[in-house]
């Protein structure tokens, strides 16, 4: 049984059990059918999430057996470190795997009903969000190269083209600590200047914005808050020492 399978298992049981896992959450019997709806249609779709990709375009993945469309908001999820990579490339970090899946099941309400007889319901209108606090950090160190290992006095550095890089580092913000990540892929020979009477390495910078939400669900009487890393602008440059 996939990863994913089992993950859609354990979240078809707790389906029943969701306003026992957060405290004061009730479900009209509109909301309780179509969390039930949403569970048949990640049956059937295999809770299919398509990773980040760039310049693709975003698809709906059709179910012949309920007649129900899914609502691709999501993109990657890592349960591992309770994180949603969003289709617009901003990571979503939430305090408790249970608001997690709170969020992924709101996300992927059925917007077509056309076997069920529900009322029509989008996830745009399931999920309300309110931003309580931002904090922005420029120019923020991420990680080295790895095509760097050690300090050099070198005029530049030449990447070249087919290659890439991952820089990936974890954030003290006020509102906690947040990951932040960007690859760069090289589509061409690039090279970076340096100065060569410094020791440098290449290194990734980002400008980041960091908010605290709020995030509400229709008929649910508690909130619960995520942290939303969006990344304003990315450099790949030399760091000295």
């Amino acid at each position: 049984m996939s990863q994913w399978k089992r993950i859609v298992k354990k979240e078809r049981k707790k389906h029943s059990k969701i306003q026992n896992q957060k405290e004061g959450i009730k479900l009209n019997p509109l909301i309780k059918s179509s969390l039930l709806a949403s569970s048949a249609l990640f049956l059937t779709v295999g809770f299919q999430l398509n990773p980040v990709q760039a310049n693709e375009d975003d698809t709906n993945v059709s179910s012949e057996q309920t007649g129900l469309e899914s609502n691709d908001l999501l993109s990657t999820v890592d349960f591992d470190n309770l994180k949603i990579v969003e289709e617009d490339g901003s990571e979503s970090f939430f305090e408790s795997k249970e608001d997690m899946q709170l969020y992924i099941t709101y996300s992927n309400l059925p917007t077509a009903t056309q076997d069920v007889g529900l009322k029509s319901i989008t996830a745009a209108g399931a999920i309300g969000e309110t931003v309580v606090g931002t904090e922005y950090k420029k120019m923020k160190f991420l990680a080295y190269s790895k095509y760097t290992p050690s300090w050099a006095k070198a005029s530049s550095y030449t990447l070249s083209q087919g290659k890439s890089d991952t820089f990936s580092t974890t954030i003290a913000t006020k509102f906690g600590d947040v990951g932040a990540s960007f690859t760069k892929n090289y589509g061409t020979t690039t090279t970076i200047p340096a100065n060569k009477k410094k020791y440098s390495r290449i290194a990734g910078y980002a400008d980041l914005k960091i908010q605290k939400i709020k995030v509400s669900l229709p008929n649910v009487s508690s909130t619960f808050y995520k942290n939303k890393v969006t990344k304003q602008a990315k450099y790949v440059k030399p760091k000295y020492k």
